[in-house]
Formats: C-alpha cells, sequence, structure tokens
C-alpha cells in the first residue's frame, strides 16, 4: 500500500561536472533535473579534485537521497563522463560556458539534461502547493486523544463565514507515518485538497499521524485499527469544539484511510458521506501480491513468474502465522536469505541485496503490516451487510488507471459489488480516472519512481469529481 509499503529497488541520479586545462573551474556544485513526461527529478552533483583525480557525490533532492558516491569521474578537454554503476547510471556532457550540455542514461532510459553552477536548478516545482496569504481562516488545533490521552497535532482551514461552510472534511492519510500534508517528494497533496476543498465552502482538517510531525502518541504497535481511534477523537473534537461547522460531516481516506474511513462511519454514526480513493477491496495479503507482481513487470517488461509469486505468499505466510516478534522476525529474515536470488534482482550488488533484506523483515514482521496482510476490508464496504453499529454512508470510490499499489483490476470490481453500483439504485458511486496513479498525480507510468518526477501534485478531474460528489449529498 502506498509509498510506504513498497521497496523502491532503483533510485533515479545523475552526474556531473567538466574540466578544462583549467581544471578548477568545474569543481564544486552543479545542478540540473531530468526531464520526463509531465515532470522533472532534481538532480545535484558535488565534484571535487585531489591532485590528478577526480571524485564526487551526487544527491537526488525530490528523492530524498543524498551522498551517493560516483564510481567514475574521467575529464578530458572540455568534456566530462560519469559513471555510478551500482545504479546503471552514465552521463557524458561537454563545457560550455557555465552550464554542461550532455546526455543522462539509466538503464534503457536516456535523454538530453543540462547541468548549472550551484544549486538553484535543483530546487523542487510543485505548482500547486497553496501559499499564503489565504482567503479563509487557518486554525491550529490540540486534539486530546479519547481513550490513549496523547495530543493528536492538525491543522483546520475554514471559510471565514461559518454560517455558509458546506459541511466539513476529514482527510485520512494512507500507510506509514506522514504528516498532516501526507508530504512526499516535496508534494503535499493533503495541503493541495484542503486549499481547493475550503475555497470551495468546506472546512478541512488534517492532521499529523500519531507518533510523527507534531502529534504525540506511540505508533510502533498501531494497527488500523488502532488508527481508526484517532479518526473517532478528531471526529468528537470537531463535533464538540466547531458544532456550526459539522452539521454535516464528510470523511476523505486515502489508501490505507479508505479501509479505516468505512470502519469510523460504521462506529460512530452521523457521517455524511465518505469518499475513497486508492482504497482496497480485497485483503491486504492480495494487495501485496498485486502490487507487487505489477512493479515487478514493469522493470522487466516480463509477467512475474510463478516462482516468484510462490515466495512472496510463503513470505506472507511467514509473517501472518502465530508466533512471537523475535520468532516471526527469524523466520521471515531466514526466508529472504535463502531465497534471495528469486526475491531480488539480478542486477542488485551484495550490499543491496544485504539492504533489502533487512527492509523486507523489517516491514513484513511490524504489527501494522501483520494485521493488514489478514484484514479483510469488503464486510464494512458491504451495503447489504449488517455488520457495524451503523449502516455506510453515501460513498465515492475512485481508482486511478495508473495506480500500481492499489490495483484498479484488482480492486474495482469488487468495489462496485460491495456498494451495490451494478444496480443503478444507490447513492454510491466508483469512478475510473485512467491517467491517475496511487498518490493523486496526473501520470505516464504510474510506478512510485515517477512520483518525484511529477510536478504536479493533484490531479484536477479528481478534484473536480470529489467536489461535485460532496456537493450532491
Amino acid at each position: 500500500m502506498k509509498h510506504k509499503v513498497i521497496i523502491i529497488i532503483y533510485a533515479v541520479v545523475l552526474l556531473m561536472t567538466t574540466m578544462s586545462c583549467k581544471s578548477q573551474k568545474f569543481a564544486g556544485d552543479w545542478s540540473g533535473r531530468i526531464p520526463r513526461g509531465n515532470g522533472s527529478l532534481a538532480l545535484v552533483f558535488h565534484l571535487k579534485q585531489t591532485g590528478d583525480t577526480w571524485q564526487g557525490t551526487m544527491d537526488s533532492p525530490d528523492q530524498k537521497a543524498f551522498g551517493i558516491p560516483l564510481s567514475s569521474v574521467t575529464i578530458a578537454g572540455d568534456s566530462l563522463n560519469i559513471a555510478v554503476k551500482d545504479l546503471l547510471l552514465s552521463y557524458r556532457g561537454k563545457l560550455k560556458n557555465d552550464s554542461i550540455q550532455g546526455e543522462f542514461r539509466q538503464g534503457r532510459f536516456g535523454t538530453m539534461m543540462s547541468l548549472y553552477r550551484g544549486l538553484d536548478a535543483a530546487k523542487s516545482y510543485r505548482p500547486q502547493t497553496p501559499q499564503p496569504p489565504f482567503p479563509y481562516d487557518v486554525i491550529e488545533v490540540k486534539i486530546p486523544h479519547k481513550t490513549n490521552g496523547f495530543t493528536i497535532a492538525g491543522t483546520l482551514t475554514a471559510p471565514k463565514d461559518a454560517a455558509k461552510t458546506k459541511g466539513t472534511v476529514i482527510l485520512i492519510s494512507g500507510s506509514g507515518l506522514q504528516d498532516r500534508d501526507e508530504t512526499i517528494f516535496d508534494h503535499k497533496p493533503f495541503a493541495v485538497l484542503a486549499d481547493q476543498l475550503t475555497r470551495h465552502g468546506y472546512a478541512v482538517l488534517r492532521c499529523d499521524d500519531r507518533g510523527f510531525g507534531e502529534s504525540a502518541g506511540d505508533a510502533s504497535q498501531a494497527t488500523t485499527d488502532t488508527l481508526a481511534g484517532d479518526i473517532e477523537s478528531e471526529l468528537a473534537y470537531l463535533r464538540h469544539h466547531y458544532p456550526r461547522l459539522t452539521n454535516k460531516v464528510f470523511l476523505f481516506g486515502h489508501s490505507e484511510g479508505g479501509i479505516i474511513a468505512p470502519m469510523v462511519a460504521r462506529r460512530v454514526g452521523g457521517v455524511a458521506g465518505l469518499v475513497l480513493v486508492g482504497a482496497p477491496s480485497v485483503k491486504g495479503a492480495e494487495i501485496l501480491l498485486s502490487q507487487n507482481a505489477a512493479i515487478d513487470e514493469l522493470a522487466t517488461g516480463q509477467p512475474q513468474n510463478a516462482a516468484k509469486r510462490a515466495a512472496m505468499e510463503e513470505l506472507i505466510r511467514l509473517a501472518t502465522a502465530p508466533g512471537t516478534a523475535s520468532d516471526i522476525r527469524a523466520r521471515i529474515e531466514s526466508y529472504c536469505r535463502s531465497n534471495a536470488s528469486m526475491l531480488f534482482p539480478q542486477a542488485m550488488t551484495d550490499e543491496m541485496k544485504e539492504q533489502g533484506i533487512k527492509l523486507m523483515t523489517e516491514q513484513l514482521s511490524n504489527p501494522w503490516m501483520r494485521h493488514f496482510l489478514s484484514y479483510d476490508p469488503a464486510p464494512l464496504l458491504d451495503v447489504a451487510s449488517g455488520v457495524g453499529s451503523h449502516p455506510l454512508p453515501p460513498t465515492m470510490a475512485i481508482y486511478g488507471g495508473m495506480d500500481k499499489q492499489v490495483l484498479q483490476e484488482v480492486n474495482m470490481s469488487k468495489m462496485k459489488f460491495l456498494l451495490g453500483t451494478d444496480t443503478g439504485n444507490t447513492p454510491n458511486k466508483v469512478v475510473y480516472l485512467p491517467m491517475v496513479n496511487h498518490i493523486m498525480q496526473t501520470a505516464e507510468f504510474g510506478t512510485p519512481d515517477e512520483y518525484a518526477f511529477l510536478d504536479r501534485t493533484v490531479d484536477t478531474e479528481l478534484m473536480d469529481v470529489v467536489c461535485s460528489f460532496l456537493d450532491s449529498l
């Protein structure tokens, strides 16, 4: 689910600088952007010369990757050649005045790229991120948890005229610890959504996850069920302190948040509607298996083989079988080591595989993941189900055709069945947006390594669909 559940094996990074006879001209920082599809990726290169030898490191700020060593730097006249063997990267360029003009390649991907002295060219371009002054109220809130006593920190945005407010939307983030803006690669999708919805007449609450940002609490043992209690606390706080804004309350759940939203609505009641974006409708185990297969196919150009699928199924079985925390970790790590050639690409170095084993062991053995793999969201989403204390409110589910984490092929038809949209006699809707990825961007490929390349944060059609649905309730 979402970006934290995925192991991204290939980072994208580039290279740098050139040298003429006066080689010290080329020492220092250089930056540029790799163009790709609907956006670009920032790169920074740091070159230095020691005697006759050139060395350097590179950063990919959008991907939060810094200090990656360059495996070779060759300068001849005004030409520069650089390689990063572990990442299958190369760059060849020529010095022209204060820039380097050249070609970047990684694997089969190649493009022209210019580097400029200094760091300015690497600044993120995120045109949708809202900037003050705002035409609405921005209120920082501290919310007491209803049972555990810790404080949840968040931001409430509200139209200046409370009497004309259409209702309040609570934004619920996906898996992994995230801040109130759901920040990823300098994108702030929840800040963008809050801004657009508030300009459209809705108050919006977005909060830091427990144990992250300014929110207190312990997230180490939290599960999806635990996190639903945090949202219940936010809802109770709003109803008590802002009754004029909460004549209607809506829950917007993204990814795992799309599991939490119906949990809360069924428990608490009085929720006017749900918006679920990239929400699972099948068990977490199937989400992880389908996600892994899709990313493998994109990386290799071939469908995932049966042996790799079987290995992933065995890992899930080991993760969900009974045992102490140490037992679970030990059996997952042992299996990963014994089957590393099957689980990881051949091109990975031993060091990269070791990091992959540690990360996979950590992810699959934590309480949240073990609960997620076994949890089936279908009963709470089924309009015909009597599960929970309250009926499911009117619900709209949105799936993106470029979502490679919660695949629409696996989840959308099941969601239509559960929400009863095939009958036509329901306020529920299932919307398909073919060019939208898992984190709500307009995408070209949909893979997690594309997220940082894209300049725009939230697909405009998605925002329009959300506003129209809320207005209809």
